[in-house]
């Protein structure tokens, strides 16, 4: 077929490259800084359901160019070229629309308003990449490149970018999707309406960003109604007379500190409107910290039993606001290590060293790391008498694809090993909990750590108790056994401190049975210590029958998959949601007419070929989300991890899409099997061998691990950078140009499923049967492809054209 803006022909070909990349920055710097302002306004779960409503545009943006260039009757693509400039500025002028209604318009801090806001840069986004693909199919591998590069370049802009805050970060990117408006406005255009619009959007746009940038016009990204954000309700509150005091944004979220006016002596930071967690007022005086706010807490129960020798030196992971800090001061500790991700929480922390007495900066005997806790015990060879975490839990969403039901891997089998390696002989875990669900979970992912190492179930539960009330009860684990003493110890406390029993352990406490009879053959029997842990401590029951019995989802959590604080039997609804909607989006995109030749039905070439694309992009997907949380556990460091894995993956998938154009230029079906190939077997070999690469440069600087991910990444990102445009190309050899939007649109859909997918199959499963689900579908495209191409050489296909239309 003719084409009218062949690479021969079209002298703008270099410009559609570089506003490939500029539109490829704008969407991913818009996907990730969208993740936060998301985690923001809604609670953190709602972010991915958003998210994945809005980046379902990029699809639908590929199905629209498909019906509009079904309606060109001529060789003439010039329509499409006009399609550049305008998807491009209205993408840039819908994103300060959107931010705009969602700050000053409560309705659209709904869910499916905000989620039909978000939809609409992304769709013009999607349309823009579309007709570049549409115009040059026999250059796709040019393009993909252009596109991959241009997504790895934001990737590490919005790092950057986001310490300027949510607002100011849509902004910037609606100035970034807006220049490729202006090339083609400028260069292609003869109309001075055109041009003169163009050049009022960028100044508009930049104005706008500067002005909110000096002025803070827009003020602060509020909190939906609807969502259970801690910080909001304290700022509601008709009396406390609460304000946010400083606000911080990064690529961890944003940090705010909030003043109430009730209590002078203790400000509180929250991370994304929740996780609220005290900076007390403190003058250095440790004996004033004896204060029922402190030695009432049940955090300091464990503590105030030890005697010196056994809590000189304390590991606290998750220090927050220094409370944990403040209660092994009081307790004696003389050495005190505060491990906190939260390189701004720390930060203010600092700045405030009048109010907080400076623990974080220079207390004696107080050591402060920005850090992930997990990454952190795993590289330390220090041994500690105490680790503490309390309530480590952040309902905020940190992974790339908007949803995580945990922040970290502070609560598996492998991290509660790696906390006993790092203990003392009688050196104990204290773990204060939100309730009894997760003291349940924490001592059957400790039974299951235990076991590991040889020690048998009643064995085990003498190496550990569990007091407190029902809200913030104490978990503790002791890496020797408990001796009978230090049980009783516990037990006399439990009842001087009015703990409840009923929800209590405390091994070789004999139980007791109260019967209270209500009536004539009615009996209440009441249990001293809870009856379900004391059977496990008899044998009489095993963790697996607890955990079947149980109505919520006590199973024991590994790194593989990483869900503790997901408490709700089965797959969270939002998931089925996306997966059912991007289901249907897919199934209309393969039932689509194919295109403007007047084709009623599927030939097999285009049904081959929407295999392919849904495949690539479900298994894309299945792979990187899965590689990601692997690779973060490996990094440490949730501000710069996902920015480091994108990069990597996609400069190395830039590079693979370029160079796949440029080797073996008429083997354009042998490069795809041979792509798909050996991205399935380098996922293979990455299931077999990362845990032992992990484990043997762990401990290594942060930079070098950094390299290392880079060097595990790039290559597998430079396979799969190769069938897409490969793909794309086998589309317009074989005369199949007009299919170019259709299945850009069902790879964008795939993805989007292919998201949905990994978290159900990691929540199910664990993420390595994402990646194994992953790997097998790159297979199957190597398998249908060699099978398509056999059954074209028997209608007498030529190799330059391995599939025929009817």
């Amino acid at each position: 077929m003719e084409q009218a803006f062949g690479t021969r022909t079209w002298h703008r070909e270099r410009s559609l490259y570089l506003s490939v990349a500029i539109i490829s920055i704008s969407v991913l710097m818009l996907e990730i800084g969208l993740t936060r302002i998301f985690s923001v306004i809604f609670d953190f779960h709602y972010a991915f359901l958003v998210l994945s409503t809005a980046i379902l545009g990029l699809g639908v943006g590929g199905m629209v160019v498909h019906v509009r260039a079904r309606k060109i009757s001529t060789p003439d693509l010039k329509p499409l070229v006009e399609l550049l400039p305008i998807s491009s500025g209205l993408m840039a002028l819908s994103i300060p629309i959107m931010t705009i209604l969602l700050i000053k318009v409560p309705f659209f801090q709904q869910i499916l308003f905000a989620a039909m806001l978000a939809f609409a840069p992304f769709l013009f986004g999607g349309i823009f990449l579309a007709v570049a693909f549409r115009l040059l199919p026999e250059m796709s591998p040019k393009v993909y490149a252009a596109d991959l590069i241009g997504a790895a370049i934001g990737s590490v802009l919005i790092v950057f970018a986001l310490k300027l805050g949510g607002i100011t970060v849509s902004l910037l990117v609606a100035v970034i999707a807006s220049i490729p408006a202006g090339l083609f406005g400028l260069k292609e255009s003869s109309n001075k309406i055109k041009k003169t619009a163009s050049c009022l959007l960028m100044g508009g746009l930049m104005f706008l960003l500067l002005f909110n940038y000096f002025t803070d016009f827009f003020g602060m990204m509020p909190s939906s109604k609807g969502a259970d954000k801690e910080m909001a309700h304290l700022l509601a509150h008709p009396t406390r007379g609460a304000s946010v005091v400083e606000s911080r944004w990064s690529a961890f979220g944003r940090t705010d500190l909030v003043r109430d006016a009730e209590d002078p002596n203790e400000m509180v930071f929250f991370i994304d409107g929740t996780a609220g967690t005290g900076m007390y007022r403190f003058d250095k005086d440790i004996s004033s910290l004896d204060k029922p706010e402190f030695n009432h807490f049940p955090g300091y129960f464990p503590l105030k039993l030890l005697p010196e020798e056994e809590k000189e030196k304390v590991l606290i992971i998750g220090a927050g606001g220094g409370r944990e800090v403040l209660l092994s001061l009081l307790g004696g500790a003389k050495e005190i290590t505060a491990v906190e991700v939260n390189k701004d929480l720390v930060d203010l922390m600092k700045e405030y060293a009048d109010f907080n007495g400076g623990i974080y900066k220079s207390f004696p005997g107080v050591e402060v790391v920005v850090e992930e806790g997990r990454n952190f015990i795993r590289a330390t060879k220090a041994q500690y008498d105490i680790i503490m975490l309390t309530l480590p839990i952040t309902n905020t969403s940190r992974s790339p694809e908007g949803f995580a039901l945990t922040e970290n891997f502070l609560f598996t089998v492998e991290s509660i090993s790696d906390y006993l390696d790092r203990l003392k002989p009688n050196g104990r875990l204290i773990v204060v909990a939100h309730g009894e669900l997760e003291i349940y979970k924490l001592i059957f992912t400790s039974l299951a750590a235990l076991k590991k190492r040889g020690v048998s179930q009643s064995e085990a539960m003498t190496h550990m108790y569990t007091v407190g009330p029902k809200m913030f009860p104490v978990f503790v684990l002791k890496k020797s056994p408990l001796t009978s003493e230090e049980a009783e110890r516990v037990h006399e406390s439990m009842h001087e401190m009015e703990f409840s029993s009923i929800s209590s352990f405390i091994p070789f406490v004999g139980q007791v049975k109260y019967v209270i009879s209500l009536d004539e053959e009615i009996y209440l029997e009441h249990f001293m210590l809870n009856k379900s842990l004391y059977l496990l401590f008899e044998g009489e029951i095993t963790p697996d029958e607890l955990i079947n019995f149980a109505d919520a989802d006590l199973r024991v959590v590994t790194d593989n998959d990483p869900f503790f604080y997901k408490f709700n039997r089965g797959i969270p609804l939002m998931l089925p949601l996306v997966l059912i909607f991007s289901t249907i989006a897919m199934i209309g995109g393969w039932l689509m007419r194919p295109g403007h030749t007047g084709e009623k039905y599927a030939s097999t070439s285009n049904v081959l070929f929407l295999f392919l694309f849904s495949f690539l992009g479900v298994g894309f997907m299945l792979i990187e989300i899965s590689l990601f949380q692997k690779f973060t556990l490996f990094l440490g460091q949730p501000v710069y991890s996902i920015s480091i894995l994108l990069f990597s993956i996609l400069i190395g998938a830039g590079i693979g899409s370029w160079m796949s154009g440029n080797l073996w230029k008429r083997r354009t079906l042998f490069k795809l099997r041979l792509a798909a190939l050996m991205v399935g077997l380098v996922v293979v070999i990455y299931i077999l061998i990362l845990k032992q690469v992990f484990g043997f440069f762990l401990g290594t600087p942060f930079l070098t691990r950094m390299f290392i991910s880079f060097l595990l990444l790039a290559p597998l990102g430079f396979f799969m950078g190769m069938p897409f445009p490969l793909g794309m190309k086998m589309l317009a050899e074989s005369g199949l140009e007009h299919y170019v939007p259709r299945m850009w649109g069902v790879n964008g859909i795939g993805s989007v499923l292919g998201s949905a997918l990994a978290i159900i199959l990691a929540i199910s499963a664990g993420f390595s049967y994402s990646l194994i689900l992953g790997a097998i579908l790159y297979f199957l495209i190597v398998i249908l492809f060699s099978m398509g191409f056999l059954f074209s050489k028997t209608r007498n296909s030529s190799l330059g054209q391995p599939f025929q239309t009817k």
